[in-house]
């Protein structure tokens, strides 16, 4: 098992330094598409939000749910920031012991976050193509309903990248029982589970799987 998961701090905007209203101001012209934000993540919603409050039209697509990576962390994994290092769009994150969200609590919140602004989220929506130039993007999407087209004057990536496991690239890595993430915690029981890592993400992991009946071993190259 390889830890994946790390503290951070979310930029109070979420685009890059180089970006601004100005960049967008074309965007307000009656007839233009919206700006396409790829990813429906903390990063893409507050992207979102930020848009929306300056009067510009935006779609957020995202191939999985709302924050998708978060959805499959073993139940009540939390956080290592704190709340207010992950709030995002000048929205209180609030927990009911005022500790550290857990995975359920930050999905909830993400949630009410897109509800509150009215944001337009396409979850389950996976772009898999884009061609054309500034101002005339065409996206290609795949969707459960088929594959379609949508449009838009620009294009946010917005796609972290913590749904990618890190890799050691050693033999046998690619073996059925060897994984990337901690999964539900009930299926370690009486099994024997190495973690490789020795820092947050890999002592936490150790601990809950010994707190459910795994033998457990860390190994940590330093």
């Amino acid at each position: 098992m390889l830890g994946n998961r790390f503290a951070c701090k979310l930029p109070r905007k979420a685009y890059n330094s180089n970006m601004n209203e100005f960049d967008f101001r074309d965007n307000k012209q009656a007839g233009r598409p919206p700006v396409a934000i790829v990813g429906a993540g903390p990063i893409g919603i507050e992207m979102a939000v930020r848009l929306t409050r300056i009067g510009i039209a935006n779609e957020v697509f995202d191939a999985g749910s709302i924050g998708h990576t978060m959805s499959w962390w073993a139940p009540q994994t939390r956080w290592f920031s704190s709340n207010e290092r992950i709030s995002i769009a000048g929205v209180p994150l609030q927990t009911l012991d005022q500790n550290k969200a857990t995975r359920e609590e930050y999905l909830r919140y993400l949630r009410c976050v897109v509800d509150q602004f009215k944001l337009n989220v396409r979850t389950r929506h996976k772009v898999v193509g884009v061609d054309g130039q500034a101002g005339q993007f065409r996206l290609q999407i795949e969707a459960s309903g088929g594959s379609h087209t949508r449009f838009a004057s620009a294009i946010v990536l917005a796609i972290g990248g913590t749904d990618r496991a890190r890799k050691l690239h050693v033999p046998g890595e690619q073996l059925p029982h060897v994984d990337g993430y901690l999964r539900e915690l009930h299926g370690y029981h009486g099994r024997n589970v190495l973690v490789v890592g020795g820092r947050n993400s890999a002592v936490e992991a150790a601990l809950r799987l010994h707190h459910v009946g795994a033998r457990v071993t860390l190994c940590h190259r330093g």
